[in-house]
C-alpha cells in the first residue's frame, strides 16, 4: 500500500486509498457535529454582524426625494428680501450647523455629533432630478430647478428613523429662511426711513423718489399677478383688485402733475431767505466747478483728437491695420463722445440753473446772468432774497412742499399696505414648504439584508467544514484498519 494518501469525493471500488462516501460524510458530521455547529454558528454570526455593523452603515444611503416650493424672485435666484438662493443651501454647512444646534423641551442637543467628523465622510448630497419632458413633439430632458433628491449615509447616525427625523428638521431651516425672508420684504425702496430726512431733500429727488416709487409697487403688483393670477384672492380680494385699489389712492396723473407743476414754475426746497442765501452761493460754486470742468474735458478732446489723428496718418494706406489698432481707435472714439457728452450735460446744467453761457466752442465759455429773465431759479431766488417780504414764487415754494410731503405721506402708506398684500400672497400661497416624498424616506440604496448574508455565512461555513472534517473522519478510520486486522489475526 502506498505513503501517500490522497482523499478522494468519489466512490472508487478498485483504488484501496481512503476515500469519501456519502456514508462516511455522514458518520463524519455526526462525529464532530459540535465542531461543525460552532463553525457554522460563528461564521454565520460574523457574517450577520459585518453586513449589520460595518457594510450597510458605511455603504447604503437613504434617498429622499423633495420638491421646494419657496418664496424666489429673478427664476429663483433670490429670496424675497434679496438673499442670494442657491438649491445646494440646503444642504449647507449653515443649515447643517444649526440643525446640529438644535434642542429638546429640556435643552438637551437634540443631535451628538459634530459637524466636521460628519463632513468628512460626505454624508450628506444634494441632486436635481432630470426629467423627461414632451416638447414640439419630441422628448427632451431636462434637469430639474424644483426636484431632487438627497442621499446620506446611514452609517453617520444611530439609526434610520434618527437619520429621517434630521433631514426633516434640516428642510425647516430652509423653509424659515424662505419665511424670514417673506417677513423682511419692504417695497418701500425710495421713500426712505425717516420723513424729516426726506423733507430735506431738493424738489427734484423728492419727485423723482416718489415717481419711482409709485412705479415700483405698480411693478411688484404685476410680479404677483404674473406668478399668482390677477384672481388669486389675498385678504378677500384679488390681486387685481388690490392693484387697482393702489392705482385709485395714488394715480399716476397725480405723480406726473407734482413734476410738472415742479419743472413749470421753477419750484425750489427752500424754508427761508437764509436757504434763498444758501442756495444763490451753491449755485456760484457750481458755475465756478461747472466751468473749470469744462475746460479739463475741452483739453482732454482736444488730446484725444490729436491722438486719433496720428493713429490715422500712421495707418493710412494700410489694407489691414491690425486689430489691436483697430479696437484703439474704437475705444478712443468712444471715449471722446464720452468727454464731449459730459461737457455738454455740464453746460446744460449751468443753463437750466439760470445763467447764460455762450462761446462754448472755446476751452473758456462765457457765462454771464440775464437780468431780464425772471423765469429761472437764478432770478427768482435773487429776487426773494433782495425783497423785505415774500414773493408769489416763495409761497408757491411752501405749498408745494406741503403738497408733496403730503403725497409722501399718502404713498408710504399705501406702499405698507402693498407690502402686507405681497407678503400674504406668499404665505397663503404655499410658498415656504418643502415638500417631502414619505414614501421615499424608506428608500435605501446599498443595502444588503443581514440575515441573508449571515444565512450565506453560515451555509458555506457548513459546507467547507464538514467536508474538511469528514475528510479527517475517512483519514482516521483508515488509519486504524491495518491495527483492526492484527488485532483480528491475534485472536485468530
Amino acid at each position: 500500500m502506498s505513503n501517500e494518501k490522497e482523499i478522494l469525493l468519489a466512490d472508487v471500488e478498485e483504488n484501496n486509498e481512503p476515500h469519501l462516501t456519502f456514508s462516511k460524510y455522514g458518520k463524519g458530521i455526526v462525529k464532530f457535529k459540535w465542531w461543525i455547529l460552532g463553525v457554522t454558528l460563528g461564521f454565520g454570526l460574523i457574517g450577520y454582524l459585518g453586513a449589520k455593523l460595518w457594510y450597510n452603515p458605511n455603504k447604503s444611503k437613504m434617498e429622499t426625494n423633495i420638491e421646494t416650493k419657496l418664496a424666489l424672485i429673478n427664476e429663483g435666484q433670490n429670496y424675497l428680501d434679496g438673499q442670494v438662493y442657491s438649491s445646494n443651501d440646503i444642504v449647507s454647512e449653515e443649515n447643517i450647523k444649526a440643525v446640529l444646534a438644535l434642542t429638546d423641551e429640556k435643552g438637551n442637543k437634540k443631535y451628538s455629533y459634530d459637524y466636521f467628523k460628519l463632513a468628512e465622510g460626505n454624508f450628506i448630497s444634494l441632486t436635481p432630478v432630470t426629467e423627461t419632458k414632451t416638447v414640439e413633439g419630441k422628448e427632451v430632458k431636462e434637469v430639474s430647478q424644483t426636484k431632487f433628491v438627497i442621499q446620506t449615509k446611514i452609517g453617520s447616525f444611530k439609526n434610520v428613523t434618527e437619520l429621517r427625523n434630521f433631514i426633516r428638521d434640516l428642510l425647516k431651516v430652509e423653509e424659515q429662511r424662505s419665511y424670514d425672508s417673506i417677513e423682511k420684504l419692504n417695497l418701500n425702496k425710495y421713500l426712505g426711513v425717516s420723513k424729516e430726512d426726506f423733507a430735506e431733500l431738493d424738489f427734484a429727488t423728492m419727485v423723482n423718489n416718489i415717481s419711482l416709487q409709485y412705479e415700483y409697487v405698480n411693478k411688484s403688483y404685476g410680479d404677483l399677478i404674473e406668478n399668482f393670477g390677477e384672481n388669486y384672492s389675498v385678504d378677500d380680494q384679488a390681486l387685481l383688485t388690490h392693484q387697482f385699489n393702489f392705482n385709485v389712492a395714488v394715480k399716476k396723473q397725480a405723480v406726473e402733475a407734482l413734476k410738472g407743476e415742479m419743472t413749470s414754475k421753477k419750484l425750489l426746497n427752500i424754508k427761508d431767505k437764509a436757504d434763498a442765501e444758501r442756495m444763490l452761493q451753491l449755485y456760484e460754486n457750481l458755475k465756478v466747478s461747472y466751468v473749470k470742468r469744462a475746460e479739463q474735458l475741452y483739453d482732454l478732446i482736444e488730446t484725444n483728437k490729436k491722438q486719433i489723428e496720428s493713429i490715422e496718418k500712421m495707418i493710412n494706406g494700410v489694407e489691414q491695420p491690425g486689430e489691436d489698432i483697430s479696437k484703439l481707435i474704437f475705444d478712443l472714439v468712444n471715449e471722446q463722445k464720452k468727454l464731449e457728452d459730459e461737457r455738454h450735460e455740464k453746460i446744460d446744467e449751468l443753463r437750466n440753473i439760470g445763467y447764460v453761457v455762450t462761446s462754448e466752442e472755446n476751452r473758456t465759455p462765457t457765462v454771464s446772468v440775464d437780468d431780464n429773465n425772471e423765469d429761472t431759479y437764478l432770478a427768482k431766488l435773487k429776487k426773494f432774497t433782495t425783497t423785505t417780504t415774500t414773493t408769489t414764487w416763495f409761497d408757491e415754494c411752501v405749498a408745494f412742499r406741503k403738497s408733496t410731503m403730503e403725497f409722501y405721506d399718502k404713498l408710504k402708506a399705501e406702499t405698507q399696505k402693498s407690502t402686507i398684500t405681497y407678503q400674504n400672497a406668499y404665505k397663503t400661497g404655499n410658498h415656504n414648504v418643502i415638500v417631502v416624498s414619505e414614501k421615499s424616506m424608506g428608500t435605501i440604496k446599498g443595502k444588503i439584508p443581514s440575515t441573508v448574508v449571515g444565512g450565506v455565512a453560515a451555509i458555506l461555513a457548513f459546507v467547507v467544514s464538514s467536508l474538511i472534517l469528514g475528510v479527517v473522519y475517512v483519514n482516521h478510520e483508515y488509519d486504524k484498519e491495518p491495527v483492526k486486522e492484527a488485532e483480528e489475526k491475534k485472536e485468530n
